[in-house]
């Protein structure tokens, strides 16, 4: 008896120290990030395959519906660039969309962030300025800093107004007033070397999140017993820190690489096809006849096969079903006027426009020679496709090109 009671014993102690790393919603759980300069989409480049802003948006709403009371912070540099107006209103539509708790200035933003994102409720108004978030029965005040040293590339006027100097007695201070009140959290647009002097300076921070520097803090780093964190650069990662309601310990620290095959948000999506659009009736290749009659349907094989199983199985065989492999074998397959005779849909909506927002488009697939009318949908005993014309196909089969 006693054995079992001693059993039953020890398997409790188990899963109380357990359920102390578990996670729940009464957690504090905080998203950061920093650095997306004017990163809106995935580069489909094999020495960054991670990003951007539009997949950030997407993971980040999605984790508000599991944990609505999460904290979204962010430590700025997110523009970059005089021009590029298509990108900057990308980036801005997504800090609208997220609703970000606390976005903290970066140099990059002074310079080049286009005037709507002032008006952002969350943007940081004054560096050196404490902000308290309460979150269950814990306070949080988070300190906003600028290194001066961030600067020094660009004109000294666009700074003056800023509150950028003694940093440390800004820093000395928020904790003389705050540290036995809150949980205190510097968000710091400084750099990792300088985010570890200050941890060196003063241990009372309970954590420092940090920006300017680009640097991937992929694994817990502990300086002086201050946790650093900073979450890359180009708007590959998002940050995830999750305290311990009971002890506000770091019950969890990840993080979230923005992989190609997570899902895209629709609102950025949308945005990104209007500037390629744009883009494309801009540049020396662009031909209307590669873009397909609005009266005619951009569908996918697989709609097509469910009344034509036997011509979808006959398709599959033909060099057409594996059109746009032949374009990455060749490294051709982001280069726009290779591209657009490898798929179907062409800047359609539905259809091709890169293998990040609708890769279910490579390849040329029925719709592409099938010139098929919307009402066949609906009436397809009445409505037929169109038959194949010659200059259907010589829109890509021409010398040289064939």
């Amino acid at each position: 008896m006693q054995k079992r009671a001693n059993r039953l014993l020890g398997l409790l102690a188990i899963l109380l120290f357990l359920n102390s790393y578990l996670v729940s919603a009464s957690d504090v759980h905080i998203l950061f990030t920093n650095s997306a300069n004017n990163k809106v989409e995935n580069c489909l480049c094999p020495k960054q395959p991670l990003g951007a802003i539009e997949k950030r948006v997407a993971f980040m709403e999605e984790y508000r519906k599991n944990y609505p009371d999460v904290l979204f912070l962010d430590n700025g540099d997110n523009f970059f660039d005089e021009g590029h107006d298509h990108e900057k209103n990308i980036i801005l539509k997504a800090f609208q969309l997220l609703e970000y708790d606390m976005i903290n200035l970066g140099d990059q933003d002074v310079v080049y962030a286009p005037l709507e994102y002032s008006e952002l409720p969350a943007l940081v108004t004054e560096l050196q300025k404490a902000k308290k978030f309460k979150k269950g029965k814990h306070t949080l005040s988070i300190l906003p800093i600028m290194n001066p040293e961030c600067t020094v590339f660009y004109p000294e006027f666009l700074f003056e107004d800023m509150n950028l100097d003694d940093n440390e007695g800004a820093i000395k201070a928020w904790l003389d007033k705050e540290k036995n009140k809150s949980f205190c959290i510097l968000l710091s647009h400084s750099g990792l070397s300088r985010d570890s002097e200050y941890a060196l300076l003063f241990p009372e921070i309970d954590l420092i999140i940090g920006g300017h520097s680009q640097s991937l803090v992929d694994s817990l780093y502990v300086v002086n017993d201050v946790p650093i964190f900073q979450a890359g650069g180009d708007a590959g990662y998002v940050g995830e820190i999750i305290l311990g309601a009971k002890d506000m310990r770091i019950k969890k620290f990840q993080m979230h690489p923005l992989e190609l095959e997570m899902s895209n948000h629709p609102e950025i999506v949308e945005m990104l096809k209007d500037m390629k659009s744009h883009r494309w009736q801009a540049s020396k290749d662009f031909d209307e006849n590669f873009i397909l009659p609005a009266k005619y349907v951009v569908a996918e094989a697989e709609y097509c096969r469910r009344c034509h199983k036997s011509k979808y199985e006959k398709w599959k065989t033909t060099p057409h079903a594996m059109a746009f492999e032949t374009l990455v074998h060749e490294h051709k397959d982001k280069q726009d006027r290779c591209v657009r005779c490898h798929v179907t849909g062409w800047q359609k909506s539905p259809g091709f426009w890169d293998q990040n927002l609708s890769p279910e488009f490579r390849d040329v697939q029925c719709t592409e020679c099938h010139y098929v009318p919307l009402k066949h949908l609906k009436n397809p005993k009445k409505y037929h496709p169109q038959k194949i014309q010659e200059n259907t196909c010589t829109r890509c089969h021409h010398k040289p090109k064939d």
